[in-house]
């Protein structure tokens, strides 16, 4: 099991981390299943609870042959073989994300013995009796810990009933919506996606009660009216994930030609489609601005690579990699300085980037406009060895710590959010102890940013306060 000094090899380190440990979690950018949560039944197994749904954990086991994928996602497969073939190659690991934060999770329930085939069934046992405990069910989870705010990941069309209800039991603000258009602002559906464009679009029309249908004013009248409603329940924040980040320029005019095209089940082809996303993501934060909101772009990810994976699991199951876009300062260019103020204030756009040749590009971006933050590594590079070579070459490149956009968990699994972020922490630590011990730096300055950048500027960014600043 990892010791309590963890990568804090240092006395600095080991101060710093002391000083943010315990620091109220704002959690930007989830899927955690809110109904899933909000029913609060405890989980039937240590397999569902820990690994079910986590395509790191899935496509992992079936890369290394432990299982096939479609044994995986067969719902005849019994959970405790997918456990044991997760034990199985758990030793193979060392190195990896899913490693240091499953032997961490695992800890945090009272598990001391190593994950390995030959403990997985007395691991299992002592789970199954952990998990009915109201500590872990699904609202104690949250009850029970540092984290003070929750944002999922919801389309326009989704009317938040849940997050009605989730106020109920947690209070107003700990489970808000962030606004993500994906799916209507993507032409080019997937043959494999359960939903067509169109089918969104109708669903948009029903919830708004306007003929969105061939009328694009309409169209952008019904995502305000939708963009208003999130506003009223919470929302401080959208999210835009894409291959590439289109930020040129389009009329009006063109954009509607290309909807009308679209709405009439004509066929779009990559130009069009990038120019409807480009207009779409510029009213869309347009719209973010006005708010106040922060403005999130994900971009750089090659989905769906392996066809028989997809076929058998479905959208995001696994089978998505790093591609990154060489041409992110060109194709941001017109977008950010469309948002640049000489004065007043500044938008909030957080840049991640999935390839790590696109990092420098990005902490550039983020010196040179002061709207510009470049997001913290992800999803590829949470890993510790992702996010020590980030803190300890975005500071130089961009335009320091304070410049980074906050750690995201990205995570469906409610048992490991708290250790991703005591990762992320123990990592930020780390560098900053050595920008102490190395660079002669003051340990009372390094814990002051260590603040600032793990919890205070995202605490303000979301209109949040913190006890104890």
């Amino acid at each position: 099991m990892p010791h309590k000094n963890l990568l804090l090899t240092t006395d600095s380190a080991r101060a710093i981390f002391a000083e943010i440990e315990s620091l109220p979690v704002f959690d930007i950018h989830t899927h955690v299943d809110l109904p899933m949560v909000l029913e609060n039944a405890p989980a039937p197994d240590a397999w569902t609870a820990l690994c079910k749904g986590d395509h790191y954990v899935t496509s992992i086991i079936e890369s290394l042959g432990a299982m096939d994928r479609e044994a995986m996602f067969s719902p005849s497969t019994d959970p405790y073989d997918k456990w044991l073939a997760y034990a199985t190659i758990f030793p193979d690991l060392l190195g990896n994300q899913i490693r240091d934060w499953m032997r961490m999770t695992l800890r945090s329930l009272g598990v001391t013995l190593p994950f390995n085939r030959a403990n997985a069934q007395a691991i299992w046992t002592q789970l199954r009796d952990t998990l009915q405990q109201e500590r872990w069910r699904p609202q104690g989870v949250f009850m029970n810990s540092n984290i003070r705010l929750m944002a999922t990941t919801n389309h326009p069309t989704d009317t938040l009933e849940e997050h009605v209800r989730a106020a109920k039991v947690f209070g107003e603000g700990y489970w808000i919506p962030t606004w993500r258009p994906d799916a209507l602002f993507n032409l080019q559906t997937l043959a494999i996606a359960p939903r067509r464009w169109r089918d969104w679009l109708r669903e948009l029309a029903q919830r708004t009660d306007l003929d969105v249908e061939g009328h694009f004013n309409l169209f952008k009248e019904a995502l305000a009216r939708r963009h208003d409603f999130f506003a009223r329940m919470g929302c401080r924040a959208a999210d835009y994930g894409m291959f590439a980040p289109y930020g040129h320029a389009v009329t009006d005019h063109r954009a509607r030609s290309i909807f009308r095209k679209a709405c009439a089940g004509r066929e779009i082809n990559d130009e069009e489609a990038g120019d409807f996303l480009a207009h779409m993501l510029r009213f869309s934060m347009e719209m973010d601005y006005a708010k106040g909101w922060i403005s999130q772009i994900h971009y750089g990810v090659a989905r769906n690579q392996r066809d028989l994976a997809a076929r058998l699991g479905g959208l995001d199951s696994g089978c998505d990699t790093i591609h990154g876009y060489g041409a992110v300062v060109e194709s941001q260019h017109n977008l950010l300085n469309h948002f640049d103020a000489a004065s007043g204030r500044q938008h909030k756009i957080f840049l991640y980037a999935l390839s790590k040749a696109d990092w420098e590009k990005i902490a550039g971006l983020s010196r040179i406009f002061p709207s510009v933050y470049a997001g913290m590594s992800w999803w590829y590079f949470d890993s510790i060895s992702g996010m020590l070579e980030y803190f300890r070459t975005m500071p130089d490149m961009g335009a320091g710590l304070r410049k980074i956009g906050p750690f995201v968990t990205d995570a469906r699994n409610i048992y490991t959010l708290v250790p991703r972020t005591q990762i992320y922490r123990r990592c930020l630590s780390t560098v900053l102890g050595e920008f102490v011990e190395q660079r002669g730096d003051s340990l009372e300055e390094a814990i002051d940013l260590a603040k600032r950048v793990s919890c205070y500027a995202l605490a303000e960014m979301m209109e949040r306060e913190v006890e104890n600043e």
